[in-house]
């Protein structure tokens, strides 16, 4: 009953004082979580993939990119001052101060600024998440456009193949009653004229998702399973004691 009781306790405490947040970190950004009590920064993200011809001499166009190495540099912070500096990858997460900082293996890709200049000269920066990309209304006319992601180019290093910073990203055209139409690449070095409009992406840097969660009835949880278990255990063995002294003849009158 005791173990019962430690579990019930520890999964009472951990709903009122446990919290778990999913956040994206952006390379070289500062992350704030309301109720954290540090923020965080990701001062490097690095991602790696086997080559396709690590896997036979076939069809290398058909093999999924696998990861190889994916390592998040990441920094705490209270109070201005650095707390805490450590990389932490899937699978391994970082614990500090009971809370855990575990990294997504799936949840990464590019966050970028886009750069739309009107036929004035006139220079409007917008910030592009892949996760709620924004639509953009060109001047005073109904076009709309979209961009949400960037080409991403590898180099080969080695045994491995390291993904470089992008630097195009793809225009779509948006019209009513319309399947989007591509417009073509945009870079820095070769900017899209749409409209009248010169766009293109700029402060391109990789971001990866992150779980940050406590679980403040964990001890307990623990404490009360080993409890049960051993009332289990130490039930088992009184009443394998009982059948023993029943088959020998002696007589035992079990206590229930």
């Amino acid at each position: 009953h005791v173990g019962i009781l430690l579990i019930i306790g520890g999964t009472i405490i951990g709903g009122l004082s446990g919290y778990r947040y999913s956040a994206r970190l952006i390379e070289g950004d500062v992350t704030v979580l309301p109720g954290l009590p540090f923020v965080i920064k990701l001062d490097r993200f690095t991602m790696e993939y086997y080559p396709p011809e690590a896997f036979g001499k076939g069809n290398t166009g058909t093999v999924p990119r696998i990861p190889r190495r994916q390592e998040s540099e990441i920094s705490l912070f209270r109070g201005g001052k650095p707390i805490l500096q450590t990389t932490t990858t899937p699978g391994h997460p970082t614990s500090f101060e009971g809370i855990k900082l575990l990294a997504d293996n799936d949840d990464i890709g590019w966050a970028f600024t886009l750069v739309v200049i009107d036929p004035a000269g006139r220079e409007k920066v917008i910030p592009i998440r892949p996760w709620a990309a924004p639509l953009i209304r060109l001047g005073l006319s109904t076009q709309q456009i979209f961009v949400h992601d960037v080409s991403r180019v590898g180099t080969k290093q080695g045994e491995s193949v390291e993904v470089v910073r992008p630097d195009a990203t793809e225009v779509f055209l948006l019209e009513e009653g319309s399947k989007p139409k591509s417009l073509g690449f945009a870079s820095e070095a070769a900017p899209l004229a749409v409209s009248g409009h010169t766009i293109f992406p700029w402060d391109i840097r990789p971001y990866t998702g992150m779980q940050i969660y406590r679980r403040s009835g964990t001890p307990l949880l623990v404490l009360g399973l080993s409890s049960l278990l051993l009332g289990l255990l130490i039930n088992l063995l009184a009443s394998r004691r009982t059948l023993v002294r029943t088959h020998t003849g002696e007589k035992t009158v079990p206590i229930s």
